[in-house]
């Protein structure tokens, strides 16, 4: 995705410098730097993601957080960044469903999914546990219901989708790798 022409970067040190083909100008070789940056418009707060800037055009492309987070763990070379970008874009996502901005690692993100999940498992059977001993309680029960019904849909929409969209994304690229 090409960064928002609304926006403004702070950009923070470039993290690394590589010269690759530039997919978006017929391949022609250009030296990226792939770079930490926070977007900000007006009466927006600040989205920190991370991407790559190719110099003679001056293009700059947000990298979704599967990528970066395979070049960072040394399973994919930088200069394979640009190409697989490229073939990535038609599928990604903004918004809170989106790619970016999550900043975990993959393995982080993964223990994150697995403590909410057990979190949620352990909630839902202590609400219940309570609306049994407390003989259903007006609020014990219907609090019981509310989590067991809407507890695995809110993990599933916000957090589990995210990560498996994330897991998805790193297998192809390393299929794709170098």
């Amino acid at each position: 995705m090409d960064s928002d022409p609304g926006m403004t970067r702070l950009t923070t040190p470039t993290e690394a410098t590589f010269v690759a083909d530039d997919p978006w100008h017929e391949n022609r070789r250009d030296t990226f730097s792939l770079d930490y940056y926070v977007s900000t418009s007006p009466g927006a707060v600040g989205q920190r993601r991370h991407g790559i800037q190719a110099k003679l055009s001056g293009v700059q492309h947000d990298l979704p957080d599967s990528l970066y987070y395979a070049w960072r763990a040394g399973s994919i070379k930088a200069e394979s960044l640009p190409r697989l970008l490229h073939e990535m874009e038609p599928t990604l996502k903004g918004g809170k469903d989106g790619d970016f901005g999550i900043q975990w690692s993959n393995k982080t993100f993964t223990v994150a999914v697995w403590i909410a999940g057990i979190w949620l498992a352990l909630a839902i059977v202590a609400c219940i546990g309570f609306a049994v001993m407390l003989g259903g309680l007006p609020v014990g029960i219907p609090s019981a219901v509310l989590l067991v019904l809407l507890g695995p849909r809110v993990f599933y929409g916000a957090i589990y989708k995210v990560w498996r969209r994330r897991m998805d994304q790193t297998k192809w690229i390393l299929a794709r790798a170098n």
